[in-house]
């Protein structure tokens, strides 16, 4: 949303124009200082790393430094809203009225000043840590003059925060809600042991008194100038029914979009008789998940891995005959998948070689599973063909509100890109020297001709800095050494070229419309290249294992990312190693990075590999040659929108010398591979690109195959890895033609293959067996196992090893992976969670207060607790519900301790929900208006408590444990007003008497006075609080035996009883009967001469209706004990994050 937007929300909330104001200054000012936090510490990371390339001493510096003041952003939220632009502005010159003394103020409107001033304060703090002594290896006495350095950091770390504001659009909204929350939420305890929490202000009242005493009128209005009470508790209850009516709403839309996906269009091209769309999608509620907003916060402010495993994503593929206008390469779409009549699919469904329904579609479901080896959420494509299904081709649209399509790209069009960007602007001063000009404005030409598209920059065009600078030019100094976040070609080729330099061998492995292939130096593996499959049907299990299985220390070059070339990664072979030393995630990935990451699994991936720091992002533009490899980044295609995964930025692999090549183009165009043109009639096998698609040949003007590098003269192949039964536009028949003209041969896998083969081995190209000095070291594992068959000079056929019969079971006895340091866990090994125990605490403590999550009205919605192994200690955990949605409390772990349990503790309180009641009425309705209902307790909380693994106990005694619940009490019902008065006669004072005595009246007879009004009707009583179901997941075998799980709501008649509904409000008092007229005469002293009778009395009013306890909601709740077989089967039921969604228990 934009400012106004939030300001009219605010204010619809009745919140005062000033304090709405205030709080949306305090959320940027939460959101700045977090952002300056992290990338401190990136900073920090970074002077560490260098401190250890230069042989220094590093001494941590972690003390508290200077934040940025409330005050900077209250005094200018009027002016700057929620403009980045402005914002940096303000920033800018706050930051330049903060230099460290003795540096010179840099012009806050000059960015590349404030470069130089950066560098020559990094080269401050670079000076400050002195040089290991070698004799002794202890720091030197100096050590502390780091200490000078925290002042340095500080506003290095608040600079580049500023540098890169981009999210406080993205990320105002939780921390608005959350802050409005802290300054609105009232903590009094009122009458006896109830206590009221959510709303306005309290007022403290005997609830009795409070709602009106029978027979009493209503209570007099106060004094003027003091406010009515009656009136904040009216603004408090219309702040509720708000608040429950959004969530409502918000529930329906969940439901409403319960089967709709976002989805990243990846490919759209021929296929059979229409075209095929193939999107990389994630379920529409998921955007509106708070788990997964909390975890988008995380890229927002440079934080850190944000588990992306743990929701529902897809491949889908969308067949149809014509192809929507909202359906680009590149864009976002929304759409509704039917899954109702839903089919398993086989390798070749659907059929869209003839006639086929439209929409039909084939979806890949990835299932989120845990594991607590590797300490996070992963997902694997499940083990099937997935699925056809319908999708409802009117659906689509590509009309995504500026929020979702922020989320969006934030989440899944550029890698990590907040940490990216603070990074990159580090890469303009650090270390920074003169000799490097000349280099850097080559660079810069050189970007000029290719700007990458869809960068950070482009991305939050709106709202990003434009540092288009060199980097900072600071005084001479002596180079030194930088390690850079992002891989550098030194890093990449230490792990592409561990052992071997020349390739002697390419294996293209028959893996249906994808790709995997590997370079072989003699009979080692040098790195697989590509790492995908398409619909090979009951194959996939050789394929996978052929390319996992022994493969631990075989890199990964992967061409572009796209998922018939990654896969394998995520195939249902990879889950059952994960874990084990053939974990995929912990081989060392080369891939294009940056905004070459498009979609969803993509991401997911992408953020597995980095957790354990084996992702290297290839840099734009750069070039990689070692022995006879050479491997080159492919130029924009001006052919293409962008952006355009399949050419530019892809990575091209070409092996030989001389006048024998092969080229590997991926899915690139012949054309985007820069040095294509100096292969002609040096390329002696060419592995045809997309699969063989004659999409990647054709070429403005219409012409189709010119770009196709000519043969070598002699023994020229083009290999074509797979035919048959393909549906991406790959007319092989009509291709080949093409390659025929190049001067090529052709090798066509299908026509070639004999029964049981399905691998080309490849040493058709210039090699030299005695140059690589290391050709004979001990292969790690031998690639076939079959004789090979010669197929032409050069090319051979085999076939892969067949897997183990059960390879799942087989997975299961590899040896782990030991841990490494350098692991960015999503979740702790081992938590330690502690109560407050059976004393008395304030009602609203928050046990798990670190642990929560809150949605966009700044409430807490779920707890999200998660580790390897939980010790519960000093139980119950209590916690606080205040709102009309039952709060989620979810423990997931391998294993479970309750510790400190006492002896003969028999069930033991694992949690209490301490839930707020509704309010008392200060006083009675007004006259004449009936009573209001009574509030309503709020919503008592659910549990959800997953274990894989162990339960155990420091008592044998324990037999269970239960879930607590107090408060939760209705309020009284409202006393009804008294009735109104009845209408008094019309007394004109006027009335005429003639001589005979005869009365007239000019204006009316006289009239008697009106009855009384009856009593206003009492309010109702207030219904009791609600109670949500929970549920238990467990192994059969590990659950102990005679444990229940109880739902515990207090003693009936005593302060512990959950859900006291209220009582009925009385009805209010008759109203008294209206005067009659009264006539007196002057002239006899005011004798009174007429009158007429006062009317009588009004009835009082009726009582409000009481509430029946016994048909209580809260009476009907259960936990549900879910057992499972196997521990496989819970890690994939208890990772899902949105079951709280659709648990209608």
């Amino acid at each position: 949303m934009d400012y106004d937007s939030y300001i009219q929300q605010l204010t619809a909330d009745l919140i005062p124009l000033e304090r709405a104001e205030q709080l949306i200054a305090q959320a940027i000012c939460t959101y700045m200082n977090e952002l300056a936090d992290n990338a401190r510490n990136i900073y920090k990371q970074r002077v560490k790393q260098r401190c250890q390339d230069q042989d220094q001493a590093y001494v941590s510096i972690d003390q508290t430094g200077e934040r940025f003041p409330l005050e900077l952003f209250t005094k200018n939220i009027k002016a700057n809203k929620l403009d980045a632009r402005k914002w940096n502005a303000t920033i800018q010159d706050y930051l330049v009225t903060r230099t460290p003394s003795g540096f010179p103020k840099p012009s806050p409107n000059h960015e590349q000043e404030i470069l130089n001033c950066l560098s020559l304060v990094d080269q401050e703090v670079d000076d400050a840590f002195s040089l290991v002594d070698l004799n002794d290896n202890k720091i030197a006495d100096n050590q502390l003059g780091a200490v000078v350095v925290i002042p340095l950091i500080y506003y290095i770390g608040m600079m580049a925060a500023a540098a890169v504001l981009t999210g406080v659009g993205l990320m105002i909204g939780p921390k608005l809600r959350h802050d409005e929350q802290l300054g609105d939420i009232p903590r009094f305890p009122s009458s006896g042991d109830t206590w009221e929490w959510p709303g306005g202000g309290p007022v403290v009242i005997n609830p009795v008194l409070g709602s009106g005493n029978p027979g009493q009128n209503p209570s007099p209005p106060p004094p003027y100038g003091i406010p009515d009470p009656l009136v904040e508790q009216l603004r408090k209850k219309r702040r509720r029914d708000k608040k429950k009516a959004r969530r409502g709403d918000k529930d329906k839309r969940r439901k409403d979009h319960k089967d709709y996906y976002f989805g990243y269009v990846d490919r759209v091209e021929p296929a059979g008789t229409g075209y095929e769309i193939r999107v990389e999608a994630i379920a529409d509620n998921s955007l509106s998940d708070e788990v997964f907003i909390r975890e988008l916060e995380k890229l927002a402010l440079a934080a850190g891995n944000p588990g992306f495993g743990r929701y529902r994503l897809a491949l889908i593929s969308i067949y149809v005959h014509k192809i929507p206008p909202a359906v680009e390469v590149g864009k976002w779409i929304n759409f509704k998948v039917d899954t109702k009549n839903k089919a398993p699919a086989m390798a070749d469904s659907p059929d869209v070689s003839g006639p086929f329904r439209d929409g039909v579609s084939r979806l890949e479901a990835l299932e989120p599973r845990f594991s607590f080896f590797n300490l996070r959420i992963e997902c694997y494509f499940a083990d099937n063909e997935g699925f056809v299904v319908q999708t409802d081709v009117a659906s689509i649209t590509k009309d995504i509100t500026a929020s979702t399509m922020a989320t969006l790209q934030a989440a899944f069009n550029s890698f990590n890109f907040m940490a990216q960007a603070i990074t990159d602007l580090f890469d303009l001063f650090m270390n920074s020297d003169p000799i490097d000009k000349e280099q850097d404005k080559e660079t810069s030409n050189e970007a000029t001709q290719s700007a990458q598209p869809d960068s950070i920059r482009d991305l939050f065009a709106d709202n990003f800095l434009n540092l288009n600078l060199k980097k900072a030019i600071p005084p001479s100094r002596k180079p030194k050494v930088v390690k850079q976040k992002f891989a550098d070609m030194e890093e990449i080729e230490k792990a592409l070229f561990r052992l071997k330099t020349r390739a002697t061998k390419y294996n293209v492995y028959d893996v249906g419309q994808g790709h995997s292939g590997r370079v072989f130096s003699g009979n080692t593996e040098m790195f697989a290249n590509d790492f995908g499959y398409g619909r090979v049907g009951g194959r996939k299990d050789t394929v996978c294992s052929h390319m996992i299985k022994g493969q631990a220390k075989v890199p990964i070059l992967l061409s572009h990312w796209d998922a018939d070339h990654f896969r394998i990664a995520k195939s249902s072979v990879a889950k059952g190693y994960s874990g084990s030393v053939d974990d995929v995630t912990y081989r060392h990935w080369v891939a294009p990075g940056g905004s070459h990451m498009q979609g969803t699994i993509t991401h997911e991936l992408a953020w597995t590999i980095e957790q354990h720091k084996k992702l290297f992002q290839w840099p734009d533009t750069k070039r990689l040659d070692v022995g006879n490899v050479t491997i080159v980044s492919c130029k924009r295609n001006t052919r293409y929108e962008m952006p355009d995964k399949n050419n530019y930025g892809a990575l091209a692999l070409i092996l030989g010398e001389g006048d024998k090549h092969l080229v590997y183009p991926g899915d690139a165009n012949y054309e985007s591979v820069p040095i294509i043109s100096s292969l002609n009639r040096k390329v002696s096998s060419l592995i045809a690109t997309h699969h063989g698609s004659t999409v990647a040949l054709r070429e403005k003007g219409g012409s189709v195959g010119a770009s196709i590098p000519k043969a070598a003269p002699k023994d020229s192949y083009a290999i074509f890895s797979y035919a048959k039964g393909n549906t991406y536009g790959h007319d092989i028949k009509t291709a080949s033609q093409y390659y025929l003209k190049a001067g090529y041969q052709l090798c066509d896998a299908t026509a070639t293959f004999m029964s049981g083969e399905d691998t080309f081995e490849i040493t058709n190209f210039g090699q030299s067996l005695l140059a690589d000095n290391s050709l004979w070291a001990m292969p790690e594992h031998l690639p076939t196992v079959a004789a090979r068959r010669e197929v032409l000079p050069g090319i051979y056929a085999t076939k892969m090893p067949q897997p183990a019969s059960d390879v799942a079971n087989t997975t299961q006895t590899q040896p782990l992976m030991p841990l490494s340091g350098e692991i960015v866990p999503q979740f702790p090994a081992l938590l330690t969670v502690r109560g407050s125990g059976k004393g008395t605490a304030k009602p609203d403590q928050d046990d798990l207060l670190p642990y929560a999550i809150r949605d966009e009205n700044g409430d807490i919605v779920v707890y999200d607790i998660k580790a390897s192994k939980i010790i519960l200690e000093n139980l119950p955990l209590l916690i606080p519900c205040t709102t009309d949605y039952p709060v989620v409390v979810q423990l997931s772990c391998h294993d479970i301790e309750f510790r400190g349990v006492e002896p003969s503790a028999g069930v033991v309180p694992l949690v209490r929900f301490n839930v707020a009641n509704g309010f008392e009425w200060a006083r009675g309705a007004d006259a004449g208006q009936d009573g209001l209902s009574g509030n309503p307790g709020f919503a008592g909380g659910r549990v959800r408590l997953a274990v894989a693994g162990e339960w155990k106990t420091s008592s044998s005694d324990m037999s269970g444990f239960s879930i607590q619940y107090c408060g939760g009490w209705g309020s009284n019902g409202q006393a009804g007003g008294r009735g109104l008065p009845g209408k008094n006669g019309t007394n004109n004072f006027i009335m005429l008497v003639d001589s005979s005595g005869k009365e007239t009246y000019p204006k009316g007879e006289p009239q008697a006075g009106g009855a009384g009004d009856r009593g206003g009707r009492g309010g109702d009583a207030g219904e009791p609080g609600t109670v949500a179901s929970s549920e238990v997941l467990a192994v059969n075998d590990q659950w102990p035996a005679g444990w229940k799980v109880v739902i515990d709501t207090g003693t009936p008649g005593t302060g512990s009883e959950f859900g006291k509904a209220g009582n009925a409000g009385k009805g209010g008092l008759g109203g008294s009967g209206g005067a009659g007229d009264k006539y007196y005469l002057s002239d006899w002293r005011f004798r009174l001469t007429k009158k007429k009778p006062y009317g009588s009395s009004g009835q009082n009013g009726d009582d409000g209706k009481t509430f029946d306890g016994s048909t209580a909601q809260f009476r009907s709740a259960k936990v549900y004990l879910r057992m499972f077989t196997t521990e496989d089967e819970i890690l994939n039921q208890m990772a899902p994050v949105d079951w709280r969604f659709y648990f209608d228990k």
